[in-house]
């Protein structure tokens, strides 16, 4: 996710300085698999518009690896500016 919109704020010129994820996988049994992950990205981007925040944020949703992981499994993105 990190990288598309790495690629996104070059293509548009949007000033992406720095960016951490957190992933955490949430288990489920029977049987045994993960059902859940949660991606929170924290961006570097106080000054950066709404209409650059949606770039970004559309980058990341639409990530090929994100679209190739099986619909069985639950992602929840939160994107947090600092």
């Amino acid at each position: 996710m990190i990288t598309v919109m790495g690629i996104e704020a070059e293509r548009t010129k949007i000033p992406l300085t720095r960016a951490n994820a957190l992933i955490t996988k949430h288990m489920r049994s029977n049987p045994r698999r993960v059902g859940k992950i949660q991606v929170d990205l924290e961006i570097e981007g106080v000054g950066l518009t709404v209409e650059q925040r949606d770039a970004l944020e559309r980058a990341a949703l639409t990530c090929p690896v994100a679209l190739s992981l099986h619909p069985d499994l639950e992602q929840e993105v939160l994107f947090s500016y600092t």
